[in-house]
């Protein structure tokens, strides 16, 4: 008999002799793994005097499918008194899709059964008689179609006309038609009206879809705006002209929706995708919102793999470089981003070197320029500038426009940062120099050559006019101003790029945020995305270097605090790390953009520079390099280079903050070199939690998947077995926290896996299982997917032994949880 037979033969055991608890496992259990030989003894149950019983039953029968099971369903939805019962019974005999269930489904639908009890102000009924429409509505008879319309309109029904429409729209023919022609109804109240488009969006008809697309014209704007969402959810591209033009609706809601229903329909294009016919007469389209929203769909088309745009269309598009609204200008930079036309570089450099314009076309532009895929000294030099940037998200977009130009052939010439003036000797000037190429660049800013630019254009362009907005600014900028060197200096080198701007903006039409003067935007400004370009502007930095995650608020900590962390050191521990997140410099914070752009190179320049990042003194640049290098090599990263890193991680994970330590834990596990599994065996006492579980994982990885020591020339001085790193793991598997129990459990299967941990599979195997059974069960589940990955047969002999030796109910249900993880079809191993 197989370890599965076994399961299940004592799981039907349990389920006839066991008590409620059991029987209620039991039968979720065999429903689980679909074991068709339970279907007669899970029939027996529905008539079990424990009512969760009787519906764990019905669900099981649903999940294995067995149509056999159809006629005691049905008699159960016809003469059961419990309402729960007969809830799941309407449903599960639409999983077995049982003809002889028909007529049953109808006549509860119709006529209230007098047996069902109220629950206080509630009707049972109304469970039972929507499920038994969602039912009915899955077999698609014409037939039914009257019984449905009947309640529809009837005020003596509840109001579930939404469900009864979504059952209709489901039924070919005439159950579509019936709900196209509510939408046309004039007679009819409008929510009736815009309820019908809504369902239509789900009507796998022809007819549906151009029912909808007439109803863009209906007077009634909520119809309107369903009809745009519901175009959109059927795909229908043919209509993307006409929701372009709804973008100029009087009424907002109905904007709002074709705004989506665009941006879905471009999301959705492919290769075979149609450009809508007479795209030039919406390029100029008076309306900001309509051309926007164009050109934002037209890039989502060119990512799919449409044609590059015309001449006419490019040239139509490109005066909107200069609009005055900002999510136009963003939109358009895009465009001409995904378009690759050089033609745009020109005017996208000017924009970049604007700093009198909004802050999102300037990072806009920047992107742009990487897309577009010149290389030339022209635009390198302007990005090695916006690099220096004061404003964090235009270094960010700099950076990744500098790692999308980067090429391994890349001929390299020398750009002088801005404070190599000030230095007298020529070997340190020279030393300064940065070479003129993407990779250059990026090196240059890790290793803190790029200077921050002064506030010198900023402060001409907004010399006018400037009153209460002038102080803030100077607050701000003063902060900046105090940890900047030699900042009057650094605007020298601009010369180009401002020959650049004058040949290719008119300085009378330059790009401005309406009604709102020239200002730094505060952190958190932009909280809620307003519209596709502000949740483009809020893809931001931080959210790139996870610096959210550490920042919180502090606070001083009240006894409550204390009583809940045990002990008033380990709560002050806790707040010290909280306060340990500083404000980061703009040159510090160069640094590290610069680190995590590297991330996938596997070069010797990008290898050598996160070696040196990890040596440096900063202790979140050390951070960043570590989880770079990690990040690397689980993208594919080889370079011999990055071997030469073991060192300092080593040294780190010892002795670094928790976060580094943890970065570090990371970057051995994956660098595959066995010299690491010491030093990780000994994190394993680490008192941060989530370093223990980071050392854990990277430990049963390593030696896993780790390279063979003698072909790859590793010294490994001290080697672990896999034995050693099993038993130190496993004593693990008794700690308070259920996520370092877990963590144990999963490192321990990986490893039992090991050829040379054969002779301890079974012993760490029965001590995860012990493990679930000596806590209170709640991780059982989890720690069932776990052994999955174990060798079955055994970790089933163990489960049933253990269902077999308890005494208890409580007990014996973890054992079943286990069990039925442990053969869940439909579940893959955690």
């Amino acid at each position: 008999m197989s370890p599965y037979q076994q399961t299940t033969e004592a799981l039907r055991n349990l389920l006839t002799t066991g008590d409620e608890v059991d029987r209620c496992y039991a039968a979720r259990a065999l429903g689980t793994m679909g074991d068709k030989e339970a279907v007669d003894p899970l029939i027996e149950s529905l008539r079990d005097e424990d009512i969760d019983v009787c519906v764990d039953a019905v669900e099981a029968l649903g999940r294995i499918g067995d149509i056999r099971a159809a006629a005691s369903i049905i008699e159960s939805l016809e003469n059961d008194s419990s309402a729960e019962v007969c809830t799941v019974a309407a449903t599960t005999l639409g999983l077995l899709h049982s003809e002889e269930a028909i007529d049953a489904l109808r006549q509860v639908i119709i006529q209230r059964p007098e047996r069902i009890e109220w629950d206080d102000q509630w009707d049972r009924w109304w469970d039972i008689q929507l499920e038994a429409i969602k039912t009915l509505g899955q077999f698609g008879y014409e037939n039914n179609v009257q019984i449905l319309l009947d309640i529809i309109d009837d005020e003596g029904h509840q109001d579930i006309e939404c469900e009864l429409l979504a059952t209709l729209v489901l039924t070919p023919g005439k159950g579509v038609d019936s709900v196209i022609n509510r939408l046309q109804d004039k007679e009819l109240r409008p929510q009736k009206r815009w309820r019908a488009a809504r369902a239509l969006g789900k009507a796998d008809s022809t007819e549906a879809v151009t029912a909808l697309g007439r109803a863009l014209q209906i007077g009634i704007p909520e119809i309107r705006a369903e009809a745009a969402a519901a175009l959109a959810e059927q795909g229908a591209q043919r209509y993307l002209r006409a929701l372009l033009l709804l973008l100029r609706d009087e009424s907002e809601v109905v904007r709002r929706e074709a705004i989506r229903a665009i941006t879905t329909l471009a999301d959705k294009a492919d290769e075979e995708s149609e450009l809508p016919e007479d795209l030039l007469s919406l390029v100029t389209d008076p309306s900001e919102s309509v051309r926007t929203a164009l050109f934002e769909t037209l890039a989502s088309m060119l990512k799919h793999g449409k044609e590059p745009l015309n001449d006419e269309l490019f040239e139509a598009i490109l005066p909107n470089l200069d609009s005055k609204d900002f999510n136009t200008a963003c939109a358009t930079c895009t465009l001409l981003g995904k378009n690759g036309d050089n033609r745009a570089v020109a005017p996208l450099l000017a924009l970049l070197a604007d700093h009198s314009i909004y802050l999102m076309t300037r990072r806009q532009a920047a992107l742009a320029l990487g897309d577009i895929g010149d290389d030339s000294s022209e635009v390198i030099e302007a990005l090695a500038h916006a690099v220096g940037d004061k404003e964090q998200t235009i270094r960010l977009a700099a950076l990744s426009a500098l790692r999308s130009l980067h090429r391994e052939d890349a001929q390299s010439e020398t750009l002088s940062t801005e404070s190599a003036e000030s230095i007298e000797a020529e070997e340190e000037a020279e030393e300064n120099a940065v070479p003129l190429t993407p990779l250059g660049i990026i090196l240059a800013a890790i290793q803190g050559k790029i200077e921050i630019n002064s506030e010198r254009a900023e402060a001409t362009a907004s010399e006018e006019a400037e009153s209460e907005t002038v102080e803030d600014e100077a607050d701000i900028e003063s902060t900046e101003e105090e940890s900047l060197a030699n900042d009057d200096e650094s605007a020298e080198g601009n010369t180009s790029l401002s020959e650049i701007a004058a040949k290719s903006t008119d300085e009378e039409a330059k790009l401005v945020l309406p009604e709102h003067k020239n200002r730094v935007v505060e952190p958190g400004e932009f909280n809620t995305a307003q519209s596709t370009m502000d949740a483009i502007a809020l893809d931001n930095v931080e959210v790139t270097l996870g610096l959210h995650e550490a920042e919180e608020e502090e606070a001083p900590l009240d006894e409550e605090a204390e009583h809940y962390l045990g002990v008033a050191e380990d709560g002050k521990a806790l707040m010290t790390r909280m306060r340990s997140h500083r404000e980061i410099t703009p040159k510090q914070d160069v640094r590290l953009l610069g680190v995590r752009i590297l991330i996938g190179l596997d070069t010797e320049e990008s290898s050598q520079a996160l070696i040196d990042a990890l040596n440096d003194e900063d202790n979140a640049l050390r951070k960043e390099a570590a989880l770079a290098i990690a990040e690397s090599i689980e993208q594919g990263a080889k370079h011999p280079l990055l071997m030469d890193s073991l060192g300092s991680m080593v040294a780190q994970l010892a002795l670094g903050e928790r976060d580094l330590r943890r970065a570090c834990a990371r970057a051995l596990g994956v660098l595959g070199n066995h010299a690491a599994a010491t030093p990780l065996l000994n994190a394993l006492q680490d008192e941060d939690i989530n370093v223990r579980i980071q050392v854990m994982e990277s430990l049963a990885h390593l030696l896993a998947h780790g390279d063979d020591p003698v072909a790859s020339d590793h010294m490994v001085t001290d080697p672990v077995s896999a034995k050693v790193a099993a038993e130190a793991i496993a004593e693990q598997l008794a700690h308070k926290e259920i996520s370092i129990r877990v963590a144990a459990a999963r490192a321990l299967a990986k490893i039992v896996q090991l050829e040379e941990a054969q002779e301890i599979a079974q012993e760490m195997i029965e001590k995860t299982i012990d493990s679930a059974f000596e806590q209170d069960g709640e991780e059982a589940r989890i720690l069932g997917k776990i052994l999955r990955q174990a060798e079955l047969e055994m970790v089933t002999n163990k489960l049933l032994a253990k269902l077999n030796e308890a005494e208890d109910s409580v007990v014996r249900s973890v054992a079943v949880e286990m069990l039925e993880e442990l053969y869940n079809p439909k579940t893959e191993a955690a």
